[in-house]
């Protein structure tokens, strides 16, 4: 029998079953937000306003010389400056500048605060006249000016904010560089227009000043979107992305994805990815054999797409439909994955899987590779128990897990049954010392060559528990053989406790050129959307002398779908947080830190520089590049791709290099490609002071083909279901078992999607 409407029906089983919070409003920033458009009070419903920070009065009515006062570029005939800061909804300031000539008002507050945020009301019924790019800066006399923000914010119907670390100031500008369009494009001529504006002072007093021996934090880098996944890409640029919205991820229709890339140079850019019809909120993320970023399932929970270093391009469907899954890369460039209950159903086992790159390229399951045993025990079950796994690609095509289930374990990718057939399997690998369940925490592969992980924090439920300071380093060997496990942190002479300073969960980390780890965010108490209890202290973990040290505050809430990553010039990208619509934790917004090792005395150190390296290299073989000046060390970092806490595709393989010159130098890479994977690397050089250079790209390739089974064992044709991607076509001819195998699929989902979407359903069947 032939069913036209399957593609309706599929569309929503496999693209709306994100689950929504039930406290949230469907609305997203796109919305006709009546209330939004009128509200002149400065505050901001739906985005997390700066820490321990209170709106400024414009006014004082005992005295008037208190009252703001504000000067601007230019004005609109009838839109004067003072509209901006009237609290009125009726009017408004409009600028007419002239060609070339950016837009800015300056406030004055009258008096000194530490300010560490502003709001801005745009005209939300107007298309026109929206802020897009812009800078604003804070002085103490209205001559020397500190940047305390840039960016990009989106064109949509919401207002807009800027949260920043708290600094002294009287005076605040808000410079507006772009006119921000409906199709996303910048108009550098236009008009802008502000409804009202409002600045925040710090609660607490005064905010510690920079400390460049513990780091220190850059401006904010405002967003056009709530970045929750992101991936380095071969030109070293990042790629960040929210979901369907650009402020939040329930009530999907499916089919789309928001993205923002910042490149190089620090330029934004935002784009509409529709092109694979996928929703890429909370996906696996991995890099292929060739480089390419692979990003499978999630709200879409059937689709892959594949980013190529210049286009997204569809990918085939997966065999099981998941999100919040584990991803990894494995030696010979495939991908493994497992897990993912949270989208696409969690009433049937989300076993593994495993992508085939290339041409014709595939998923083929692996029944062998259970996920249960693997599975915490999450008092949701397994909706959330197989979420966000632990895994690192090691040897012979093996894949280590190391947590967050207390018990590790090895999957055996190609291990055959009695036909011949690839089916996987799992092994014990032991538990992870005395630790628990650690949901939601994280770990980092800091020097591969000598097989070395880092586990720390999470909590024993992905919803409502304590986080953890625990802390393990695990040391891999021979693939399938259990690993040496040790509690991290004891310091040189392991006589210390061990742990973290601080207990974390939602924090987000990433491993730097020297080995280090950086640790960010999070919070003692675990709960999504969840602002309290925060951890606004980042450390960082020294494997040299097995210690975890504290590095410079920020004022910035970063918990539950925030991020961490390293960037090219040797600074980490922290960002994000919330994606839940009507709530107030949304941060449309960012901030890089620069870590101690880029300061000498206080200043910014004289870094050395990279001249030429090669652009390819194979496992095995050579690596050599030469800079400007005498180089002591130097390492290789995989690009990262992460969302949720999890970045196992980062990696570190340190390099033992030799002169070949005047500041040449050569090394010979691991032979091992379970050690170095292939992929797209930045290549690091450290001065005899450990100040890093900028990272050249290299390519990382196997020494030979791999030697994938294309014409391995085919599945029976007539036993086998209809793919996903099949099922959204149009029409499909299927017989009553297929269409009793639909069903199943649909009342397998998730009881909260089941009862959300029933009525809907049925009515559509």
């Amino acid at each position: 029998m032939k069913f036209q409407w399957a593609s309706g029906l599929l569309l929503g089983t496999v693209a709306v079953d994100a689950f929504m919070p039930p406290e949230f409003s469907y609305e997203s920033s796109d919305a006709d937000r009546v209330d939004a458009a009128k509200e002149v009070s400065g505050r901001v419903r739906y985005q997390s306003p700066p820490a321990d920070s209170e709106l400024i009065p414009k006014t004082n009515s005992e005295n008037a010389t208190m009252n703001w006062q504000v000067e601007c570029s230019s004005r609109f005939q009838g839109y004067e400056c003072h509209y901006a800061i009237d609290d009125r909804a009726d009017r408004y300031w409009q600028s007419n500048p002239h060609e070339d000539e950016p837009s800015w008002i300056v406030i004055d507050l009258r008096k000194e605060y530490h300010v560490p945020g502003l709001t801005m009301l745009p005209r939300l019924h107007e298309a026109a006249g929206q802020i897009g790019e812009h800078r604003i800066s804070i002085s103490r006399d209205k001559n020397t000016w500190t940047e305390v923000a840039y960016g990009t914010w989106g064109s949509n119907k919401s207002p807009k904010m800027s949260a920043f670390d708290p600094k002294p100031a009287r005076y605040v500008k808000l410079l507006a560089e772009s006119e921000s369009l409906p199709d996303r494009t910048q108009n550098r001529t236009g008009q802008i227009a502000v409804v009202n504006l409002a600045v925040y002072a710090y609660n607490e007093g005064s905010f510690p000043p920079e400390q460049p021996s513990t780091g220190v934090w850059g401006p904010t880098i405002d967003l056009p979107i709530v970045p929750v996944s992101s991936a380095v890409d071969q030109h070293g640029d990042i790629i960040l992305w929210s979901a369907w919205a650009d402020d939040q991820f329930f009530a999907s229709p499916g089919g789309k994805t928001l993205t923002t890339t910042m490149n190089r140079d620090g330029i934004l850019t935002q784009s509409e990815i529709f092109e694979t019809k996928h929703d890429m909120f909370c996906p696996g993320t991995s890099m292929d054999i060739d480089g390419n970023i692979v990003v499978s399932g999630g709200a879409d929970s059937g689709r892959t797409s594949v980013y190529n270093g210049t286009a997204w391009v569809k990918g085939p469907s997966m065999k099981i439909p998941r999100g919040y899954h584990a991803s990894t890369t494995l030696s010979d460039g495939r991908i493994f994955v497992i897990g993912g209950s949270w989208s696409g159903g969690d009433k049937v086992e989300k076993n593994a899987e495993v992508y085939y790159p290339g041409e014709d390229a595939r998923w083929e399951t692996r029944p062998g590779a259970k996920v249960e045993p693997m599975m915490t025990d999450d008092r949701l079950g397994a909706w959330r128990a197989d979420n966000h796994g632990w895994l690192f690609g090691w040897k012979k095509a093996s894949v280590f897990q190391a947590g967050p289930s207390v018990e590790m374990h090895w999957f055996d990718v190609d291990y055959r049954n009695g036909n011949g057939r690839p089916i996987g399997a799992i092994y014990n690998a032991g538990p992870r010392g005395n630790d628990k369940d650690s949901m939601s925490g994280s770990a980092v592969m800091y020097d591969a060559t000598q097989g070395k992980i880092l586990t720390f924090g999470g909590q024993r439920h992905y919803d409502g528990s304590y986080g953890s300071k625990n802390a393990y380093l695990i040391t891999l060997g021979t693939e399938y053989q259990p690993p040496v496990v040790e509690v991290a942190g004891k310091g040189a002479n392991g006589t210390d406790k061990g742990g973290m300073n601080y207990e974390r969960v939602f924090h987000t980390s990433a491993i730097l050129p020297d080995g280090k780890v950086f640790i960010a965010g999070g919070q003692s108490w675990g709960k999504p959307f969840h602002e309290g209890e925060i951890q606004f202290t980042p450390e960082m973990y020294d494997p040299e002398t097995d210690t975890f040290t504290a590095l410079s505050a920020n004022n910035i809430k970063r918990v539950y779908h925030s991020i961490s990553m390293l960037l090219p010039d040797a600074t980490v990208l922290n960002g994000g947080g919330g994606l839940c619509g009507n709530c107030s934790a949304n941060h449309y917004d960012a901030q890089i830190f620069s870590p101690p090792y880029l300061f000498t005395d206080g200043k910014r150190a004289i870094r050395p520089k990279i001249q030429r390296a090669d652009a390819k290299v194979t496992v095995g073989q050579t690596i050599t590049f030469t800079a400007d000046s005498d180089i002591k060390s130097a390492s290789l970092v995989r690009v990262g791709s992460t969302t949720h806490t999890v970045n196992t595709d980062q990696r570190r393989v340190p390099l033992a290099i030799n002169p070949t010159g005047r500041h040449g130098y050569s090394a010979t890479l691991p032979s091992d490609a379970g050690i170095l994977l292939p992929g797209w690397y930045m290549l690091f050089a450290m001065n005899d002071q450990g100040v890093p250079s900028e990272a050249s790209m290299v390519k990382v390739e196997l020494a030979s083909a791999p030697a994938y089974l294309l014409d391995a064992y085919a599945e029976d044709q007539g036993g086998k279901h209809p793919s996903f991607e099949s099922l959204t076509e149009d029409e499909y001819e299927c017989d009553e078992d297929d269409f009793k195998g639909i069903i199943s699929v649909i009342v397998a989902s998730s009881s909260k999607f089941w009862k959300a979407w029933k009525s809907v359903l049925i009515s559509q069947a």
